[in-house]
């Protein structure tokens, strides 16, 4: 019951509101304000709250009914108790007619407390103005051509007003419907569908050219219990379950195919504490891992274009990382068709790091798969109890500087990156505003009347300025019987090269062939006789470069010049480098041309050889060489070879291993260091792993002694030992050592171990300097050769120089 009374009740005042009489989680106050509401306008709801005894979680929620639909949302939580009043205060944009809107108070977790209501409170703020969005600003799918979809979720009331809808088209060319999609939305009730919001949804994107993804099929919130249930109530069977599966995905991707390019087929399915690192969801309990297999293929079925995503948070995990990526690794066992993972990326004001970021994409690109980042913000907390009225501008900036830090990540693997998608356009629409309690956030590029924050200005400023690639230079022609070879060294940042031609010395220039992706072409069906003269150019996504410098060549019948040399191949040795390669049909003799830069310039450092190998002497140590070899006869000389490199290094006995390297975390004054290891061997037989031991030198910057982990290893994990050892030598006190067992198994001839990924802390967690030490170099965040890690075979260094 409800009633008013004096004393204990008020706040303020001789009366209050006492609500007494409860049973259910549910009773309380509530109050109808529909006929109070006007579209478009804003409400702030205040109230305060005393319990009659004890202490516990109030919620102040909404109660609407749109078509005939009840909902019910939270607008603000706290715990009270009978000490004292609590305030309780939210705004409530009403952003479009419903049947219903009211106002209540409930205890859920307290089904019979009573408790005091005072000084309640409906106000209509006042119009700030028309919402009208920057028309002039940089679009963010403009700023982003070329590397990867730029992405928003939304929801269907955005779609009423026209400042809304012109920021989901000015500055994104993907939308994610936000949960018009999902299974309690679209089917409700058995073989009972719903597609009008999805409809108006998909539509929406489609009128405007833009990419649509489709989230989400198969989840375990968000899908009604019936799913579950028999006509008893029990658990369904296996059976029962895949045919409701089967049928709703039929009927929604079906629906959608060929409008929908991507679906989040399955969503956070993993929880690394469980053995085979899956949650143990309802779909689970009923049919264990077989649920996902099933999923991905009925979903294929529906429409074999579309591609077929497995979704999750906190990829960037090292234990829930690898739960995913071997749960994928089975599926693709099997042939099951799942085309990419989504990372979800809802981030933290100060968690993860972005090296946990970085390594999780280089991961997932070893199963050849798709990424997509799908679900992305960033909380300004970093607890659950802080709450602010307004944006605070150190956090602004400090939020600025987390996206800008996170795009230069993203941007650093647009080769392996489609879509980067913000979970809600503007602040004002994210979900975040709710979760994990009721207070204001600000996780996305746009505020609540849709401005440019200073998150949006740090990825848009902070994108590196792109140009077309320079000229290439070292261009070369070779006459041959009615054709022309040509050469020339790659251009850094072309993806392509374009041949022109002319017959007169400066033009007009007609192009011959388009989008190469080599550094040679062999123009042919010419007239002997005749002379060509060449340009080349090269292209990127920001346009194409200059011209070359002109070359000309005269075809003639007879003799050809050969071809270039193929499977050239470079073995590291003390001071030297061996070569060889395959002989070249027709050829009477080679060329080995040396750089010390990739690509060149190159230098003649042998010629007239007539064996298909070269060793090159007298060279210096940790010094990296790059390689290419032509062939040549009466006709003349051959484009040259694909490029090889490798660097001599003392004390080494001669081997094909190759230890490679990169920096996983570059920052060089955290609390960790992350080195991980890749051995490649290009020997003719296999390599056994047991054999081998890798070190890794540095200082550990005090006495704590220092810990190590495998956070991921191809070869797995516990087939490595990690020890340590002191060592004096330049930049380094310390080694770490890795060791394989013979479960490792063995390297192929021509293959690799696959990545190793190492860490390291000291017990005390205090901070390393590894900016001088001998192993680290934070410019390597991509596998590289790398002479400062040793590679010990039976206890000979093959590879590397210990300091």
């Amino acid at each position: 019951m409800l009633s008013s009374s004096t004393g204990t009740a008020a706040r303020t005042g001789s009366r209050g509101l006492h609500v007494s009489g409860r049973t259910e989680s549910w009773n309380g106050a509530s109050l109808d304000v529909t006929s109070q509401m006007q579209v478009g306008q804003t409400y702030l709801f205040t109230g305060w709250i005393k319990l009659a005894s004890g202490s516990g979680t109030v919620y102040m929620s909404l109660d609407t009914t749109k078509n005939g639909t009840r909902s019910y949302s939270q607008l603000y939580s706290a715990t009270a108790a009978s000490g004292g009043w609590v305030e309780f205060k939210a705004e409530y944009k009403y952003r479009e007619p419903l049947e219903n809107v009211s106002v209540y108070f409930e205890v859920p977790n307290n089904p019979t407390v009573d408790f005091y209501l005072d000084d309640f409170r409906m106000e209509q703020l006042p119009d700030r103005g028309p919402i009208t969005i920057e028309p002039d600003i940089p679009s963010l799918k403009d700023v982003f051509t070329g590397d990867f979809l730029f992405g928003a979720a939304f929801e269907n009331f955005e779609l009423i007003e026209a400042a809304d809808r012109q920021l989901l088209t000015k500055h994104f060319n993907s939308l994610t419907p936000g949960n018009v999609l999902k299974w309690d939305s679209t089917q409700p009730q058995e073989g009972e569908f719903n597609f009008e919001p999805s409809d108006q949804a998909v539509q929406f994107a489609l009128d405007n050219g833009q990419q649509v993804r489709g989230h989400t099929l198969v989840w375990h919130n968000q899908t009604p219990d019936w799913v579950f249930r028999d006509s008893n109530g029990n658990l369904a069977s296996k059976q029962l379950l895949y045919q409701r599966m089967e049928a709703h995905i039929n009927e929604v991707v079906g629906r959608y195919k060929g409008k929908i390019y991507a679906w989040d087929v399955v969503n956070e399915v993993i929880d690394a504490s469980q053995p085979d690192g899956l949650l143990r969801s309802l779909w689970y309990q009923i049919a264990g891992e077989e649920y996902i297999e099933k999923a991905f293929e009925y979903a294929h079925a529906a429409d074999p274009d579309a591609l077929l995503f497995i979704n999750d948070y906190n990829t960037h995990e090292s234990a829930k990382s690898q739960a995913l990526y071997n749960l994928i690794s089975r599926l693709k066992a099997k042939g099951i068709p799942v085309h990419g993972v989504g990372h979800q990326t809802h981030l933290k004001i100060n968690y993860p790091t972005m090296s946990e970021i970085d390594s999780s994409i280089a991961k997932f690109a070893a199963l050849n798969i798709k990424q997509e980042i799908t679900e992305l913000d960033i909380d300004i907390y970093s607890d659950d109890s802080t709450k602010y009225d307004t944006l605070p501008d150190n956090l602004a900036q400090t939020q600025a500087t987390r996206y800008k830090q996170l795009f230069d990540v993203l941007l650093k693997h647009k080769d392996k990156i489609d879509n980067v998608t913000v979970w809600g356009k503007d602040d004002g629409n994210s979900w975040l505003r709710s979760f994990p309690v009721n207070r204001n956030n600000w996780p996305l590029l746009f505020d609540e009347r849709l401005q440019s924050k200073p998150a949006y200005w740090a990825i848009v400023n902070g994108k590196p300025t792109q140009q077309p690639p320079a000229a290439p230079t070292g261009l070369t022609a070779t006459a041959g019987n009615a054709q022309v070879s040509l050469a020339w060294s790659p251009v850094s940042g072309a993806t392509s090269y374009t041949v022109k031609r002319a017959t007169t010395s400066g033009g007009p220039y007609t192009n011959v062939a388009t989008g190469l992706t080599t550094a040679s072409y062999t123009d042919t069906s010419l007239t002997n006789g005749t002379t060509y003269y060449y340009v080349v150019s090269a292209s990127n996504s920001i346009g194409q470069g200059p011209d070359s410098v002109q070359v000309s060549a005269t075809p003639a019948a007879g003799t050809q010049a050969p071809s270039a040399p193929t499977g050239l191949a470079a073995t590291a040795g003390n001071a030297q480098v061996s070569l060889t390669w395959n002989a070249v049909s027709g050829a009477t003799s080679y060329t080995v041309k040396r750089a010390t830069t990739s690509g060149g310039p190159y230098t003649n450092v042998a010629t007239g050889l007539t064996t298909a190998s070269y060793t090159n002497t007298g060279l210096t140590n940790g010094t990296t060489y790059y390689y290419v070899v032509s062939a040549s006869n009466s006709a003349g000389q051959s484009p040259n070879s694909a490029q090889v490199s490798a660097t001599p290094t003392g004390g080494s006995t001669a081997s094909n291993l190759v230890l490679q390297y990169r920096a996983a975390d570059t920052n060089a004054a955290d609390n960790q260091i992350k080195p991980s290891f890749n051995i490649k061997n290009n020997g003719t037989s296999a390599v056994d792993l047991s054999t081998l031991k890798i070190r890794y030198y540095f200082t550990k910057d005090g006495s704590a002694a220092v810990n190590g982990w495998i956070d991921w290893a191809q070869l797995g994990g516990s087939n490595i030992q990690i020890s340590f050892g002191n060592h004096t030598g330049t930049n380094s006190d310390t080694y770490v050592e890795l060791s394989f067992s013979s479960g490792a198994g063995s390297i192929a001839a021509g293959g690799q171990s696959g990545e190793i990924q190492l860490r390291m802390s000291k017990t005390d967690w205090s901070n390393f300097n590894e900016a001088n030490d001998y192993s680290f170099d934070g410019t390597k965040t991509a596998f590289a050769d790398w002479d400062r890690v040793v590679l010990y075979q039976n206890g000979q260094i093959v590879w590397g120089t210990a300091p």
